[in-house]
């Protein structure tokens, strides 16, 4: 998936602003408890923050598997994928020996002995003229 250039700038200063702001917020939570906040707001801060503990493993767990779930979905259909390009090329390779088994089948004229034969009427007659030497072989 591309991201236009535009988008990405825009994902960009997202980022910063939530990390200007989940930084701002800490550092602002840790000046109020170590400055102003008293005993008791201290007392309050370390409750918050243990019952928040637990929210947030399972908030955690439970975005880590969605995130291995899509994961592993992009692998099945990436197998599916490559899957069925096999199939297509087992069919294209079954269909192409199809036809040479088809083409090798096809019904040849058997040779014939007629063309070892001379034709006679391509043959051409020369007359012989008679003489009296005897010709010894």
């Amino acid at each position: 998936m591309k991201v236009a250039a535009k988008d990405k700038v825009a994902m960009i200063v997202g980022v910063l602003v939530i990390v200007l702001a989940v930084g701002g917020g800490v550092i602002g939570g840790l000046y109020w408890l170590s400055v102003l906040a008293g005993e008791i707001g201290a007392r309050w801060w370390a409750v918050a923050a243990t019952l928040a503990l637990p929210a947030s493993v399972a908030v955690s767990w439970r975005l880590a598997t969605n995130a291995a779930r899509e994961h592993l979905a992009g692998f099945d259909r990436g197998i599916e994928g490559a899957q069925r390009t096999v199939e297509s090329m087992g069919r294209s390779l079954s269909a192409t020996a199809s036809l040479a088994r088809s083409a090798r089948a096809m019904q040849r004229p058997a040779p014939s002995n007629d063309d070892l034969l001379p034709n006679p009427r391509a043959m051409q007659i020369i007359e012989a003229q008679r003489t009296s030497q005897v010709v010894e072989i």
